[in-house]
């Protein structure tokens, strides 16, 4: 009788722990917002929904209909000769939030041997997507190049790039890089890893604010500025930065404490 009562409770224990694990399976899963990897047949990147998921289908928002982001080979090609800017959109962070973005990038020496002459505003080819232009955070843009490298990595709050922060050594064609934003509203500034192996890796901080933003999406652009290409791949965005650097979601803590509610069933049970 005592052995059936302890397999009750058991039993009982678990049934709630699935149960709400159910009911909290979304939020332990929702600080991942846009997880792309760009797996989608090539053509026209407008239009497609974010692989694996979550995140919405890529809209355009400027420029709509020319010359579009393409996807080819499984990556995002953004054209640097004006188009279409393309977005995924997710819930709302308010002004008060910090959000992160990583994604893989590179550029292709064949085509960005005009990089040399970008003047010095330079361009940005992603960032965190706000209800207007003014809105636009943590940009990430590059500069032409003059210590000997290819080009310079920036990040930077508003459209002009040159007043950005620079990553301190100049980048190469051809080599794919792994970049993390991070855009604080709270403090109205943004900061960028370049490589990292976690939060406390090297980081640069733009600090030329625009003020507090809200976000809910994240935005790849094609500008004018020169004749050239950035290749984007394995997108993240989130609300932590091991999210954002992983991909994976890390347990709620709802999730723990039905863990441990198990574990100790299973103490009483014996």
């Amino acid at each position: 009788m005592i052995c059936h009562s302890r397999f009750v409770l058991l039993f009982r224990v678990l049934n709630a722990a699935m149960v709400m694990s159910a009911l909290t399976m979304s939020s332990a899963f929702a600080t991942i917002l846009v997880n792309e990897n760009f797996s989608h047949t090539d053509g026209d990147l407008v239009g497609k929904t974010p692989t694996p998921g979550p995140g919405a289908a890529w809209d355009g928002h400027s420029a709509a209909g020319t010359n579009p982001i393409q996807v080819a080979g499984g990556t995002a090609v953004i054209n640097q000769q004006g188009g279409e800017d393309a977005n995924s959109s997710y819930a709302i962070q308010s002004d008060t939030s910090t959000t992160y973005a990583r994604f893989d990038f590179s550029l292709p020496a064949s085509t960005n041997s005009d990089i040399a002459n970008l003047d010095a505003n330079g361009l940005y080819f992603a960032h965190f997507r706000g209800g207007t232009g003014t809105s636009f955070r943590a940009r990430v843009g590059v500069l032409a190049p003059d210590s000997g490298g290819d080009f310079k990595l920036v990040l930077s709050e508003d459209s002009t790039i040159g007043d950005g922060a620079i990553w301190a050594t100049e980048l190469a064609f051809d080599t794919t890089y792994r970049v993390v934003t991070e855009y604080n509203a709270s403090t109205q500034q943004s900061r960028l890893w370049l490589d990292p192996a976690d939060m406390s890796s090297t980081n640069i901080t733009a600090t030329n604010s625009l003020g507090a933003s809200d976000n809910f999406g994240y935005a790849l652009r094609q500008s004018d500025d020169y004749n050239g290409q950035q290749i984007v791949d394995n997108l993240v965005v989130a609300t932590s930065f091991d999210e954002a650097l992983t991909g994976v979601p890390e347990p709620g803590s709802v999730v723990l404490m039905l863990c441990s509610l198990v574990f100790l069933a299973g103490h009483r049970v014996r």
